[in-house]
């Protein structure tokens, strides 16, 4: 008979991040970890019913002031296309 032992990936992940942590130290962690979705869900349903939406939880993303995306908008083409949308280029 071969006895199968259930693994908890979870659990295994929980302990290999916290094997170099004593006892008081992951209970001051318990105790400091603050559980925000409560929060988070009660800001957004403040603001589900207003137009437009200035308590919107995730910041407005503007993909001219992301570094990754520096080389894109430096480039020519699209530095013409901005001129010619409106759009003012922050690179």
């Amino acid at each position: 008979m071969v006895c199968c032992k259930k693994q908890n990936k979870i659990y295994d992940y929980v302990d290999k991040i916290h094997s170099h942590l004593n006892s008081k130290e992951l209970e001051l962690l318990e105790r400091q970890f603050i559980l925000d979705c409560i929060a988070v869900r009660q800001i957004c349903d403040d603001y589900s019913k207003a137009n437009p939406k200035h308590g919107s939880i995730i910041p407005p993303y503007n993909g001219q002031l992301d570094p990754y995306a520096k080389s894109y908008f430096e480039s020519l083409n699209i530095q013409k296309l901005l001129e010619k949308t409106g759009q003012v280029s922050f690179v």
